[in-house]
């Protein structure tokens, strides 16, 4: 951490993030400037998809993280296709063809092709168990899908002023948020038009247990 003590100035990209480097550093939070990562203004809030009766889920990234193993467990036995955005490892595609999820996958999408997968789904999950930021959180938001995370997703969001205006649930132990979330298409298109107000919003974070 030689380099951290020895600069001038220090800038994360969310208040956890500094909080970070201040347990493993040593250093002052004064020392720390936040600066959240912006989003490119081509996320915008997108018309709800048509839906076939199959609720259509979208799971950004693979790594460890990212908590996909548990995301295809709380899936388990619902009418939904998983789209995973991200290449999937040897435990995963064995959890896939164990699960009898409906489920596809891309690798290396373009910025376009990644906005076009947010306004393609029906709902974001995004299970992170450790995150600096957690950008699927803010996308998700700007194109006015429900999201369903981890309380420790949300929390590293919590210090930014777009984070604790997002409407978002908890994934709980039992997977119970995702199967309440794709039951019920009144509550996610709520949960959608919340999200795409952005920061203007008056919607508040949400835990479902």
């Amino acid at each position: 951490m030689g380099p951290a003590r020895s600069a001038g100035r220090i800038v994360a990209i969310s208040e956890f993030t500094a909080t970070e480097v201040v347990r493993h550093t040593g250093l002052t939070r004064q020392s720390i400037s936040v600066v959240p990562v912006s989003i490119d203004d081509a996320f915008v809030p997108q018309a709800q998809r048509q839906t076939d009766g199959v609720t259509r889920v979208l799971f950004v990234g693979s790594t460890p993280n990212k908590n996909l193993l548990r995301c295809i467990e709380a899936l388990g036995g619902l009418e939904v296709e998983l789209h995973i955005v991200g290449r999937i490892d040897d435990d995963a595609q064995r959890a896939l063809a164990a699960s009898a999820l409906r489920w596809t996958n891309e690798v290396g999408v373009s910025d376009e092709r990644l906005r076009r997968c947010y306004a393609e789904c029906d709902l974001v999950l995004f299970p992170s168990t450790y995150e600096g930021f957690g950008m699927p959180i803010v996308e998700a938001q700007a194109t006015g899908r429900p999201l369903v995370t981890s309380d420790r997703a949300r929390d590293v969001m919590a210090g930014d002023d777009r984070g604790p205006r997002a409407h978002v649930v908890r994934v709980p132990a039992a997977g119970g948020a995702p199967r309440d979330m794709q039951g019920d298409a009144a509550e996610r298109q709520g949960v959608g038009r919340a999200a795409g107000a952005g920061p203007r919003s008056d919607r508040r974070l949400r835990a479902v247990d």
